[in-house]
């Protein structure tokens, strides 16, 4: 059975979202990729990060047009077109968070089920 590779739609895209094999997941990555397509600055792309957080619509519609008119204007998105990637940058708002913070978590459960694996509790009930 042949692998397949995956499609970061754009070549400058592979760099920002090889680690997570194309799914956006982290807050810089949106970040990055709004910076990227659509030439926004770190503060500008920290707006947009802001307004997905907090889901409103009114903020949202102007990011939208920001992001499209921007990668229009540098041409660097041809297919798929601006708005498709806009919308794939717009669902990770509800599931994605800070990288740093994401470190963290795992780095907990990571503790946590070791210790639960090494030192179990008497109150624990049998294996």
């Amino acid at each position: 059975m042949a692998s397949r590779t995956p499609d970061y739609l754009y070549p400058t895209l592979q760099t920002l979202l090889e680690e997570t094999l194309r799914v956006i997941v982290y807050q810089e990555q949106v970040m990055q990729i709004a910076q990227v397509l659509s030439g926004y600055t770190l503060g500008e792309a920290d707006l947009l990060r802001r307004a997905m957080g907090k889901k409103i619509k009114a903020e949202m519609d102007a990011q939208k047009a920001r992001f499209i008119d921007g990668a229009k204007e540098r041409a660097a998105c041809r297919r798929p077109r601006p708005n498709d990637i806009f919308e794939l940058v717009q669902k990770f708002a509800g599931y994605g968070f800070n990288k740093s913070h994401a470190a963290a978590y795992a780095l907990v459960a990571y503790h946590t089920a070791w210790l639960k694996a090494n030192h179990r509790s008497s109150s624990s009930p049998p294996r």
